[in-house]
Formats: C-alpha cells, structure tokens, sequence
C-alpha cells in the first residue's frame, strides 16, 4: 500500500518552477473559499469539487518540484491524482448541471472510474501497470520524475481526456447558443478548462516544446487557469449565472428583459425579449439604437433626468397592437451608478385595454347619468361628495369642481342644522341606514331646494359602509304647489265662511222687512193717537191716561 514515507525527510529544495504551483494552489484556494461561501447557490457545489480537485493536484505539484527524496516525489505525483480525480468528478457534476439532466445512472458511471483509479494507485498492486522506466532527471534545477505509461494509466489519461473533451464540446456548444452577459461567463469557463486540457493533451503527445515531452507542465496551464477564473469570479460573478435554475426562470419570464451598458450596449437577454423585437437580438454586440431608437432617445433622458419617466410601448406584434410598460433600473443600489442597467419590458396589454374598456364605460355611465333628470350623488363614508351628476349642478347651480371632495352638509344644509344633519349621516353610516328621506338644501342662489332623497349602501367584505350612492327628486315645485293649494284652499274657506255670513245676514233682513211690513197700519193709528195727545191739555192726557 503506498503510504507516505515519513520516517524520511523530503529534503526541500525550492525552484522557480514550483513558484507557478504555489501560485495556482493560492489562487485555487481562494476560489474554494468563495465557492463554498456561495454554496447555497445552485452549481457552485460542482464548481467547488472542481477547484478543490485543482488546488490539490497543485498542492501535489508544488511538493513534488521542491523535494529530492524520490519516494517523497512518487508520493506526491500519486497525491496529484486525487486532485485529478475530484476535478473530473466536479467537471462532470457541472455539466450535468449545466445541461440539468441529472439521473443516478449517470452519477454511479462518473464515480466509478475514479474511484476504481484510486484504488489502484494506493494499493500498490503492481505498480507498473501505473509507471514505467521511472527515472529522475537531475540535470535541472530539480529533481524531475518521468516514466513510461503503464496500461492503467494508459487508460486513466484516454478517460480523463474524453471526459475533458465532452466537456469542453459541451462548453462550445453552450457558448454558442447563449447570449450576451451568459456567453461571456461561459467562455470563461471554457478557457479555465480548456488551457489544462491542452497542456495535457501536448504533454502526453510530445508536443509541447519543454524539457522532456512526458513533463508535466500543469504548473502553468493551472496559473492560467487561475487567473482566468479568479477574473471570471470577481468580475463576470461566475458564481451567480452558472446555475441552470436561474437561466430557466430568467427565461421563463414573460416581460422582456435586456441587460445594457453604459452606451446601451445589449450584453443579454431573454427568450421573451427575442419574440418581442422580432428576432433582431440574435447578433452580438447590437446597441439598443439599432433596433429602437426611439426607446434608445427616451432611455438617454432618462439617465439625464431629463424626464421623470419612460412612457408606455406600443408595438405591433403578429398584427396586434400591444403595451409595455418600460421600467429601467441600475445595477448598483447605491448613490454613485454602475455602468449596467437592467431594462424591464413588461406587457400590460391587458390592464392597458381594461383601462381604454373602464374609461369607455364610465364615459356611458356619465353620459347616461347626465342625460337623467334624476339626482345623482355619491358620498364616501366621511360624507364627501365623490360624485355630482348634471342634473344636481342645474338644481343647486353647482358645478361638480366646487363641490367635488366637500361634505354635503357644508355646502348645502343651512349653518344651525349642519350639526344635526352631520350626526345623523355618521349614524347612519354606522348602523341606522336610512333608505329614503325628504330634506331641504340650499342652492348656490340661496333658493330652499326640497328633495327626496332614495339612499343605497355599499359595504366592503366586513360589512362595513363605504360609499352611499342616492337618487333623487327635486320636489321643490311640488311643495310650492301644495303651499300654494293650501293657502288657495284657506282663502276659499275664507271666502265662503264671508259669502255665508252674508247670506245670513241677508236672511236677517229680509225677516225684519217683512214684519216693518205687518206694523205699517198700526204704525199710522199710532201717528195720529200721540198727535191728539200732543195737542190736547194735560187733563186729557191724565184723562186717556187713566
């Protein structure tokens, strides 16, 4: 079983060469930590199986350049194959995500392999079916291990470079079929990945033009690859796009969305924003002005606040015509901006022609409510008028803007019943509805209105009275009629208790005419007795006396 000799010294020597190891394992590491730091997301566990794999195969390269114990250098060459391992295992994993065709099937074949490989190697069960004709070169500023492949390893480096070359078709072919900000995350995925495989392909084929052809030269095709994904870490967020999840929602969307720069310059999109510019997003490099310049002219004073914000789209699509709302906001939450924007599509087609089919309404409902002769008025739960129909203006010589947002009882109710009326409508309002009443408002021109009020209520989902809509008549002519039959009815009563004491009296009269009648003769004898008396001495009077 090979073990680490550690009953031996490694006997250190440092070289330049192992300064390309010691960089790549530092570089790897710090990759690994932010790996597993972002390891909630989907694909970043992959991903950190396979910088993990490449730090440590660097960490074995590093040890494996500065020591001069041979079986430290044969220890160290088999500790990089653990690396090389877990690498595969990552890659693979990766693009089971990348592609999301995960089955257990899959995952038992990936394993399989390298496991089966590190149980060869740290058996120690013939050896040579690893490593041939070892030598060690000491013609250099190290001690450089080469050797003959074994059948095993012949084996292991033909697997190892198909499943790289799968990987890398795969890559190709993502690269090529996503767009914009993605493609650029992808190639550098591809790069990181690609330069290894080539150094290795150059290695096993005599190629690369270095010391020997069977040198391992991934202290160098690792540095690179390194750097490239430390720069797609930190600057594309790798971390946060190789997630197929997030691709699938992002494009499950159905409001477009574009992802431009500072010169609105389209780095990506999704598959909603492809039909909704009529497939002229399938070019790279396309600015937002070749495909609408009018967009483009708003979205420019928008950033100069020059407008507060971008009006509605109307675009034709298929033959009809559609609304997006546009909504453009910046990468960067804080007060100084970022070069990115985010430019939002959002199709509001239907709440837009709702809102045309609600204006039309209301249109007809206020056209059919001022043609009425009928008083309209709504009143919110506070008493506020919300609405005020023309035949209520022509009634009371309001018009809707004076009394629009007012309580009723402060424009139309004299002051010392304001009070009364106001108690009464809260009451109301609160529990007492009243269905119909009769009340006299004043006009505008001072003129005492009766009208007869028809009150409906409408509540909200706990029962509670929001709004009262009432229907009314004025009255105020009916009421002067009914005055004005009543103070009529009043005279002719008057008129007919005088015309009756006439008559009565007439009937008076007419009996004391008769009986001046009856006395007239006796009235003569009665004449000519006291002219007899007169005339005679006052013994005749006290003679007819007697």
């Amino acid at each position: 079983m090979n073990l680490p000799p550690l009953h031996e010294n490694m006997e250190l020597v440092w070289s330049a060469f192992a300064f390309y190891s010691g960089f790549s394992f530092i570089v790897f590491g710090i990759n690994s930590l932010i790996a597993y730091k972002n390891r909630r997301v989907q694909g970043s566990k992959e991903f950190l199986l396979v910088v993990t794999g490449l730090a440590l195969y660097s960490f074995g390269s590093f040890f494996e350049i500065v020591s001069r114990n041979e079986k430290w250098i044969l220890f160290w060459d088999d500790f990089q194959f653990i690396g090389r391992d877990i690498t595969i295992i990552g890659i693979s994993f990766l693009i089971l995500r990348l592609t999301f065709v995960y089955r257990l099937s899959l995952i038992f074949f990936i394993l399989l392999f390298p496991i089966s490989n590190e149980f060869v190697i740290w058996s120690g069960y013939k050896s040579e079916l690893i490593r041939k004709n070892i030598q060690f070169l000491a013609n250099t500023s190290w001690k450089v291990l080469t050797y003959d492949f074994g059948p095993w390893m012949k084996f292991s480096v033909s697997y190892y470079l198909l499943i790289q070359t799968i990987v890398i078709t795969i890559l190709i072919w993502k690269f090529l079929t996503f767009n914009g900000f993605k493609r650029a995350q992808m190639f550098m995925l591809l790069i990181g990945i690609l330069f290894p495989f080539l150094g290795g392909l150059m290695t096993v084929t005599g190629l690369f033009p270095f010391i020997n052809p069977h040198l391992d030269v991934f202290p160098i095709t690792g540095c690179i690859t390194s750097l490239v994904w430390a720069y797609g870490i930190f600057y594309f967020k790798m971390m946060d796009l190789i997630p197929v999840a997030r691709d699938k929602v992002f494009n499950l969307i159905q409001d477009g969305i574009l992802i431009l720069d500072k010169n609105n310059l389209i780095l990506d999109y999704n598959e909603a924003s492809v039909a909704l510019f009529l497939n002229r997003l399938n070019f790279t490099g396309v600015t937002l002005k070749e495909i609408y310049p009018e967009l483009d002219y708003l979205i420019e004073k928008y950033k100069l606040k020059e407008i507060d914000s971008i009006p509605d789209l109307r675009l034709f699509m298929n033959g009809e015509l559609r609304y997006y709302e546009v909504i453009l906001k910046n990468f960067s939450n804080r007060s100084t901006p970022s070069d990115f924007w985010i430019l939002t599509l959002r199709n509001i087609t239907e709440r837009k022609l709702g809102e045309v089919r609600a204006i039309e309404e209301k249109n007809f409902l206020n056209m059919i409510l001022d043609s009425t002769r009928v008083l309209f008025l709504a009143l919110d739960r506070e008493g506020r008028i919300l609405r005020f129909n023309k035949a209520c203006e022509n009634a009371f010589g309001y018009r809707f803007k004076e009394v629009h947002g007012h309580t009723f009882w402060e424009i139309f109710v004299e002051p010392r019943k304001r009070e009364f009326v106001k108690k009464k409508y809260f009451k109301m309002i609160r529990s007492n509805f009243i269905p119909k009443a009769q009340e006299q408002w004043i006009s505008k021109f001072k003129e005492r209105k009766v009208i007869l009020w028809e009150n409906r209520e409408i509540k909200d989902d706990h029962s509670n009275t929001n709004y009262i809509i009432s229907a009314g008549a004025d009255l105020t002519d009916v009421y002067n009629a009914e005055n004005e039959i009543a103070n009529l009815k009043s005279a002719n009563e008057e008129i007919t208790k005088k015309n009756q004491m006439i008559e009565d009296q007439k009937k008076n009269w007419k009996k004391s005419s008769k009986l001046l009648k009856k006395l007239k003769p006796n009235s003569f004898k009665l004449q000519n007795s006291l002219t007899w008396v007169n005339s005679c001495p006052e013994s005749r009077t006290k003679s007819i006396i007697r």
